[in-house]
């Protein structure tokens, strides 16, 4: 599970401890069969799609990684199509995620942010 600050923020950092009591495994620990572990990782490489999760061979990422995670059902997350200002951006030109009122963090940070990636006064 990724504890990167994009995936941290994109759930306020309460993804850890949602996926750690409900897996019943302590972060950083296995469970007591073997069978479920929880690793913190600082990335998995999807920040422009935050949480992410993996779960065996499969990274998920985005609204709803969470619960699919518990539910056993991980879908592969979208690999960005380009990047600017650190945010993906499709070839329709449409931002990910940018009006869906599942991600308001993208939207906090995409209004304060100057074209160098620096805050705006």
């Amino acid at each position: 599970m990724c504890t990167g600050t994009a995936c941290w923020a994109a759930e306020r950092g309460a993804a850890l401890g949602t996926v750690a009591a409900g897996l019943g495994v302590a972060p950083a620990s296995i469970s007591d069969d073997g069978a479920t572990s929880l690793a913190p990782t600082v990335c998995l490489g999807l920040c422009h799609v935050g949480p992410a999760v993996r779960d065996g061979d499969v990274l998920d990422a985005g609204p709803g990684a969470v619960d699919r995670l518990l539910a056993g059902a991980c879908t592969r997350a979208p690999a960005p199509a380009t990047a600017v200002h650190g945010a993906a951006i499709p070839p329709d030109g449409v931002l990910l995620g940018a009006d869906d009122p599942a991600w308001p963090g993208l939207r906090h940070a995409l209004a304060i942010s100057a074209p160098n990636g620096c805050a705006r006064p």
